[in-house]
């Protein structure tokens, strides 16, 4: 039991700077020697625009038309087990472009000549692999590409990031780090906590830093712990790759709650026992976004972890047009306050009033609700952010009165997107 507790604090001061505005409650009437101060905290996690970088890779090509007499080549060996989440969204004839390509990369090719039907078939393919395929780290997104028209195929040579000569001591280090993470699975884990390792290890081992080296691959998390959202992203699939869990690099846009602009932005869809669900690794990372000063306080933010499709649209989550084929992720099997014990169908008071109570007596120090309704949450917001003092006052004083102190600060959080209040001291 008491095992259980500390996890659950751990978890819910982790999710406590999540998305939504946070700020301290006062304004009790106690006895003289016992009484509340409120404190302001800016919440680490919640979406600005001002924060927002360039989050997912693009793929630039140069292109320029040639004769067969200038060395086109010939097209690689189409690969016949290459193919992954977006490549599924490609055409036939993207499809036959992305095997050759991953043939030729898969061999460290700066120069790979491919079969390319149409004019858009190239920029598809390397795009869809570069989504699907994170362990090419050392192609920074540009290529230049000349067309055969009259032979049907192309040359593209693409930029490294890396010389190729480091690409083999790259990788070497780049397993090492992956293999604390693999070290960290237990025997007969089930994917679940496979993923949620996952999720923990890539949050507790980088930091959000917008302009932070090799962002846009996976070398940024693996080897210098910083990276943004791409980054993380793909570190994600990369990890899950290796313990054998279905993960998908999804790209696309986030929205302003109310209405402001899109912002590029990228997340995974992951597959537990035949289950798909949504995970955003770095809105997770409580040193993500503008405001990280209490970023200290809290490992792992437990908000995005397993969502479902309308969660994520509630969140402001687009995924690109290109991604045809996501499914619908309806199931909240895998929703971390069930599966923890702090989910709340209901937001009235008793209900409040016995949570915020076992929290005191359980010497918890949060208290952590997640609703399954708005009509129960917002009944939630009112009673305890709403002004009845009555409801939280008597649970803390008690609070008070077994620390042995005569005031504390406290701390609440309200996320309108995903229903979670938060409060802990």
């Amino acid at each position: 039991m008491a095992n259980t507790w500390i996890r659950r604090m751990a978890a819910a001061l982790a999710a406590m700077l999540a998305a939504g505005a946070l700020s301290g409650c006062s304004g009790f009437s106690l006895p003289e020697d016992l009484h509340f101060s409120g404190a302001e905290s800016a919440p680490a996690n919640e979406y600005s625009a001002a924060s927002a970088d360039q989050a997912v890779q693009s793929v630039t090509i140069q292109s320029e038309n040639g004769t067969p007499g200038d060395g086109a080549g010939e097209a690689e060996t189409a690969s016949d087990d290459s193919g992954g989440f977006s490549y599924d969204t490609l055409t036939k004839s993207q499809q036959k472009t992305y095997e050759e390509l991953y043939t030729g990369l898969s061999q460290k090719k700066e120069t790979v000549t491919v079969n390319s039907e149409e004019d858009g078939d190239a920029q598809a393919a390397i795009t869809a692999l570069f989504d699907d395929h994170p362990e090419f780290f050392w192609l920074d997104g540009t290529a230049t590409m000349v067309r055969y028209p009259l032979i049907g195929v192309c040359r593209l040579t693409f930029q490294f990031n890396i010389d190729a000569s480091q690409i083999d001591a790259t990788q070497a280090a780049i397993d090492a780090e992956a293999a604390k993470y693999l070290a960290q699975i237990p025997a007969g884990a089930g994917d679940y906590d496979k993923v949620r390792l996952a999720y923990e290890w890539l949050i507790e081992n980088t930091e959000y830093v917008a302009d932070s080296a090799q962002n846009q691959n996976i070398q940024s998390v693996f080897l210098y712990h910083e990276s943004v959202c791409a980054g993380y992203a793909k570190a994600m699939k990369y990890l899950l790759n290796k313990a054998g869990v279905f993960c998908a690099y999804i790209e696309g846009s986030v929205t302003e709650p109310g209405g402001g602009g899109n912002q590029s932005h990228a997340w995974n869809l992951v597959s537990i026992d035949g289950t798909p669900t949504y995970v955003d690794p770095s809105w997770g990372d409580p040193t993500y976004g503008e405001n990280a000063a209490d970023s200290g306080r809290v490992p792992v933010i437990y908000d995005y972890l397993c969502l479902t499709t309308e969660e994520m649209t509630r969140s402001g989550h687009v995924p690109d047009s290109k991604f045809t084929n996501l499914p619908d992720c309806s199931s909240t099997a895998y929703d971390y306050y069930r599966l923890n014990g702090m989910f709340y169908e209901s937001g009235d008071a008793s209900v409040l009033s016995q949570t915020l109570w076992s929290a005191v007596e359980h010497d918890a120090g949060f208290v952590y609700m997640k609703f399954a309704s708005w009509d129960a949450y917002s009944e939630a917001v009112g009673l305890l952010l709403g002004g009845n003092s009555d409801l939280i006052a008597a649970p803390l004083q008690e609070k008070m009165k077994r620390d042995g102190n005569s005031s504390m600060n406290y701390y609440t959080s309200k996320s309108d997107t995903l229903w979670i209040i938060k409060i802990y001291w």
